[in-house]
């Protein structure tokens, strides 16, 4: 039968005390229950609010839930008291969407070289694409071509080694898939130029999408060409005309950013159906959640581009036009609640301010005797966003609803104008349908 008692010597180490007590304790009776008895033994009234542990003299603590004889110590032993600071508490994510909330922090800023090397591309292929448009027939549908597939075939043999020579590689094969589909029929029509050009870079960024997995600027890629291809498409069927196509690329582009979030839980299949999420898991969907939202807010901003400057070319109602561009830029500045990752927020702070931007040379367009009141309003709301961009987002719950409320409204306009300026409402009247 097995000694009840155990006697051992308890070394105590501490901030001001050191000290060697010999005792006899209880071998079956853990540790949890005794340390009370054996602090106040060792040390009476004069203890300190610390919380104590038993340790090994090399070794981790003992275990308090278990008792001595179970924490493998006999007679003979000596064990150390020591006290250990009390960790503050934190929120332990427990939960699967807690834990891919948390999992897209801390990313680089730097890019290096990769923003310059990505414009000298877009530069040699806008000059490739105008050189092929004066001269048909000569070499510049081919050299598009072979520049286009050599780089895919170099970002696909390169792989995940170095990401930025990647993303360069990948920018590379889908503009010069884009100039491609330019080049191919260099007589044709602007909605069936457009078509060909946007479906070339939607099939090179998808190829390149299925054969590089984890690339972060393929989404975006597939985002924005989907988005062009509905829209020229679209335009070609219905009405060949910019504001049209401008507008009609507005709509989408919103949809699209309005379901990007289920398309993400698709695609990462993440869902009540997976309870554990890892954090690569959860890191990858950040990756594809951003570049849908960059893709698309892009989009939105270049539709309304093309409605401001349709709007100039053809003197059509600059009224109209100022109203989708400033409503698609509102609902993409006030989208940026929604988001708690610094890079989405940038994506859609810039693009909607460059869609209400695209508002302001159609109005003074239309009315150049009155663009200084204008400009006026355009420098002065410029300075109140850079004071307002360093303050926290408001913390009043009414203030909140409001903006929230706010960006309902400015969504809820955006297809009327949409209709407006494509002439849906002019067809339906012409048509006497109503």
């Amino acid at each position: 039968m097995p000694d009840t008692l155990c006697r051992l010597t308890v070394h105590v180490v501490g901030a001001d005390e050191s000290a060697a007590v010999d005792l006899v304790l209880p071998a079956a009776c853990p540790l949890g229950e005794l340390m009370p008895s054996l602090v106040d033994t060792i040390f009476g009234d004069t203890a300190g609010q610390e919380h104590w542990q038993l340790t090994r003299v090399t070794g981790p603590p003992l275990n308090p839930a278990l008792s001595l004889r179970d924490n493998d110590i006999g007679d003979g032993d000596m064990v150390m008291l020591t006290a250990s600071r009390v960790p503050s508490p934190r929120i332990s994510p427990t939960e699967a969407c807690t834990a891919v909330a948390l999992a897209g922090g801390n990313r680089e800023s730097g890019h290096g070289a990769t923003p310059w090397c990505i414009a000298g591309i877009i530069v040699a292929a806008v000059t490739l694409v105008r050189s092929g448009m004066v001269t048909p027939g000569g070499w510049h549908l081919w050299c598009a071509a072979a520049l286009s597939g050599i780089a895919a075939t170099m970002s696909v043999a390169l792989g995940r080694a170095d990401r930025r020579v990647s993303a360069v590689l990948n920018t590379a094969a889908v503009v010069f898939a884009t100039a491609t589909g330019l080049l191919a029929v260099p007589a044709a029509a602007w909605p069936a130029a457009t078509l060909l050009a946007a479906a070339s870079a939607l099939a090179m960024s998808t190829l390149l999408a299925r054969m590089c997995p984890g690339a972060a600027d393929l989404p975006a890629f597939c985002a924005v060409a989907s988005a062009v291809t509905a829209a020229a498409a679209l335009s070609h069927l219905a009405a060949p005309r910019l504001t049209t196509a401008g507008a009609v690329l507005v709509v989408l582009s919103l949809a699209g950013l309005a379901v990007s979030p289920r398309i993400t839980i698709a695609l990462a299949r993440l869902g009540p159906s997976r309870p554990a999420v890892d954090g690569e898991e959860a890191a990858a969907a950040h990756t594809l959640l951003t570049a849908l939202v960059a893709g698309w807010s892009s989009s939105a901003a270049l539709g309304a581009v093309v409605v401001a400057a349709a709007t100039i070319v053809s003197g059509a109602s600059a009224g109209l036009c100022a109203g989708l561009c400033v409503a698609v830029g509102v609902v993409l500045i006030l989208r940026r609640n929604s988001h708690a990752d610094g890079v989405r927020r940038l994506w859609l702070g810039t693009s909607g301010f460059i869609a209400c931007a695209a508002a302001v040379p159609a109005v003074a367009d239309a009315a150049p005797a009155q663009a200084f009141w204008l400009s006026v309003a355009v420098a002065g709301g410029c300075v109140a966003g850079a004071l307002r961009a360093g303050r926290p987002e408001p913390s009043n719950p009414a203030l909140r609803h409001g903006i929230q409320v706010l960006e309902y409204v400015a969504l809820a306009a955006v297809i009327p104008l949409a209709f407006w300026v494509s002439g849906v409402y002019g067809l339906v009247r012409d048509a006497s349908l109503l």
